[in-house]
């Protein structure tokens, strides 16, 4: 089941309530390993987890690895809803922080797919490339580029085929009223 609301504010109430060390080593790490690859449950205990380290105990490390944890967790929720296969040891895999380029190696790879099977959303291309590092003009770069280079059908092309199969219906008559439209009207008919 989901946890509620009252879930979370109780295991807080618990958890501040323990030494930090304590906490972590005899709740975290057990629970973070009891709960496998289900990311929703990782995403609630990762929240958990960001109060409790950054606001109770004002540990910014740990806070931010917390945030990590649930950033690649709210993704791999979605890349799962999208059908899209995920390495999850190398998904949660943090780089060499010494090494830029190894930063985010995987999570900008999975970008192309993540805008074909998510329609071209941008703007969830967007919110991807920004919690990964990914820049801006990459992301909308490889939008562009697979969005033109793509083929699909849009509303707008569907509507001109349905108006097209209409007059071609009409017969002779559909035909010769084309001709005494005025050019515009033509090039938005056709």
């Amino acid at each position: 089941r989901m946890p509620h609301r009252i879930d979370n504010e109780l295991a807080l109430g618990y958890l501040s309530g323990l030494i930090k060390r304590h906490a972590f080593s005899a709740v975290f790490k057990p629970t973070i390993h009891h709960v496998g690859d289900k990311q929703h449950l990782i995403q609630c205990l990762s929240r958990l987890g960001i109060d409790l380290f950054g606001n109770f105990w004002k540990d910014s490390l740990m806070r931010l690895e917390m945030e990590r944890v649930q950033k690649n967790s709210k993704w791999c929720q979605h890349m799962d809803l999208l059908n899209i296969d995920l390495n999850l040891s190398e998904y949660y895999d943090k780089g060499d922080p010494k090494q830029p380029d190894s930063l985010h190696r995987y999570q900008r790879r999975l970008l192309k797919p993540l805008l074909e099977k998510s329609a071209f959303d941008l703007d969830t291309a967007l919110e991807y490339g920004n919690d990964y590092l990914i820049p801006e003009e990459e992301v909308v770069g490889l939008w562009v580029q697979l969005f033109l280079l793509t083929p699909h059908t849009t509303e707008k092309q569907t509507h001109k085929k349905h108006r097209a199969h209409s007059s071609n219906a009409a017969g002779p008559i559909g035909h010769s009223c084309k001709g005494h439209m005025a050019p515009y009207s033509r090039l938005t008919h056709t």
